[in-house]
């Protein structure tokens, strides 16, 4: 099972960084493992919404879909993966503070197939991600 938690404070409105960051084609500015993302459905972001990206894990390729599960503008944004290699929910909270915005990352689920046999190695190299992740995602939102 992989389940980690990640968080950062951004100095920006919490509009922004929640604009930003549920710009699913945005993920591989910010994102280290995704190699590509785009919206799969018709219409606005919200509840129901899918996407799907390409990732990268131990030089291995491989594509996921998801189903956007939770969507408060400003607040909540989550989604479960429907297909692929990881079977995961993702739930991103956003809460605007003094110095802007704190982000919190919250991912569980469990690998399938071959990736299975080493979850415990992705499940540590996913967090540690998340952390670089969270960091970039800082790094390219105080820079604009």
């Amino acid at each position: 099972m992989i389940r980690f938690t990640a968080t950062t404070t951004i100095r920006r409105p919490v509009e922004d960084v929640f604009a930003f960051m549920t710009m699913v084609q945005n993920a591989p500015r910010w994102a280290p493992w995704i190699v590509e993302a785009q919206q799969t459905s018709q219409g606005p972001l919200g509840t129901g919404t899918t996407y799907r990206q390409v990732i990268e894990l131990l030089g291995q390729r491989g594509e996921l879909a998801f189903e956007v599960t939770q969507y408060e503008p400003n607040k909540v944004f989550g989604a479960r993966s429907t297909s692929g290699p990881l079977q995961a929910s993702v739930l991103n909270a956003f809460e605007a503070v003094a110095q802007g915005t704190r982000i919190t990352l919250t991912t569980e689920g469990e690998m399938m197939g071959f990736y299975k046999m080493v979850e415990p190695l992705i499940a540590e190299l996913l967090e540690r991600q998340a952390e670089e992740a969270l960091a970039n995602l800082k790094a390219v939102l105080e820079a604009a």
